[in-house]
């Protein structure tokens, strides 16, 4: 008795890729399919087609690269210092911390800072905060509330730009005393006139 012969295996479809006009499958060494091609001319290879696209994407990423590069260039350092603590409005838990701070570049930006406590670095007892627009070479002040804190204690805070320009940190040790009136909790207002949220914030000297 005779065995039978095993089934042939089905043969595996041969790879394509679409058309770099129409999409349509066509072996992997040609670029174009006969509906887009129907003289038979000489095209482009499928390698020089993915080619020329990568080639496309890498010089947009680098040109974008550039243009953010020279949008944030001269933003930056900023000086800034914890100038008074005060008690935060109508009784509520936290301070309001004054932020002095300069922009020492030659175009203008925000900064980001970190306002903490000196006596325990953690998350709670931290708060980022994005000041107002600062112009070149000025120095503002703005205020903002933090849900830690008591008054007469200091604060630190730390200050970076877009280019994360040096950080500068300093506490304040000014009494209640001297801090300035009880501030508004939730605007802010520049030279500008423009009003947005959360700070307060005017010129100094």
């Amino acid at each position: 008795m005779t065995s039978s012969a095993p089934p042939a295996q089905p043969a595996r479809p041969a790879a394509t890729h679409p058309c770099a006009r129409c999409g349509a499958p066509v072996a992997l060494d040609v670029g174009l399919c006969e509906r887009c091609n129907p003289l038979g001319l000489k095209d482009s290879a499928s390698s020089q087609v993915h080619g020329t696209v990568f080639v496309a994407v890498s010089t947009a990423i680098a040109l974008l690269a550039i243009a953010a590069h020279f949008a944030v260039a001269g933003i930056g350092p900023f000086v800034a210092q914890v100038t008074t603590v005060s008690a935060a409005p109508g009784g509520a838990t936290g301070v309001v911390a004054t932020i002095s701070i300069r922009n020492d570049g030659s175009a203008a930006g925000s900064a980001t800072c970190r306002v903490s406590d000196p006596a325990d670095r953690g998350i709670k007892t931290s708060e980022v905060v994005y000041s107002p627009m600062i112009p070149p070479r000025t120095t503002i002040a703005f205020d903002h509330q933090v849900s830690f804190g008591s008054v007469g204690k200091p604060l630190d805070v730390a200050c970076t730009g877009p280019r994360r320009a040096r950080r500068s940190r300093r506490r304040s040790w000014n009494s209640p005393s001297r801090s300035p009136a009880t501030p508004a909790r939730s605007s802010w207002i520049d030279t500008s006139g423009w009003s947005g949220s959360t700070t307060r914030a005017r010129p100094t000297s």
